[in-house]
């Protein structure tokens, strides 16, 4: 179950210890509460409320990937690949990046641009390992299908100028203008 609310109150219970904490539901589902209010535990999330993107600007996003990438000569996966290196979100675990060490070789690169199940991004960062081999990081990034509306926009935003930069027709500027004015608006 997934729901937009606003927290309301926390307190302790004084002879367990535990925390009671109580939210305001702007819509909730009773029979979903029903079905799990006997459970003896659940897992429960609480995130800051970002708007999700617009399923427009994410088939528009896809579309120019596919004009941008035949321009250049240049396969899906790696046109994406290079947009979320440019103007992608770094993947952190707690507040560290996180980052993988490959051989610093094309064969490794060329397969870095292609994949399509997780992104990474080189970094200037390369060192010579016990075995002889030059080695670079590469950091992980995040999938722009987890990207809130926020981030999906400057990832857009940053395909565009590039679609333009190579003379790739996009979309005329009051249709973009609309688009990206429901992106900031969409709700859950």
């Amino acid at each position: 179950m997934e729901f937009v609310g606003k927290f309301r109150d926390v307190s302790r219970d004084l002879f367990s210890g535990k925390c009671q904490i109580v939210f305001d539901a702007d819509d909730i589902n009773l029979e979903d509460i029903n079905a799990i209010k006997d459970e003896e535990q659940l897992r429960i999330t609480v995130k800051k409320y970002r708007k999700k993107r617009s399923l427009d600007a994410n088939s528009f996003y896809w579309v120019l990937v596919g004009k941008v990438a035949e321009s250049l000569q240049i396969s899906k996966p790696h046109c994406h690949n290079m947009m979320l290196a440019r103007y992608g979100q770094t993947e952190f675990f707690g507040d560290q990046v996180a980052y993988t060490m490959l051989p610093d070789t094309e064969v490794v690169t060329k397969r870095m641009e292609q994949m399509q199940e997780s992104h990474f991004a080189p970094t200037s960062q390369r060192k010579m390992g016990s075995d002889g081999v030059m080695y670079r990081a590469w950091k992980l990034l995040k999938p722009s299908h987890e990207y809130d509306s926020k981030e999906f926009s400057i990832l857009l935003e940053g395909l565009i100028d590039e679609a333009k930069s190579i003379g790739v027709e996009t979309i005329p500027k009051q249709e973009l203008e609309r688009m990206m004015q429901a992106l900031e608006k969409r709700d859950l």
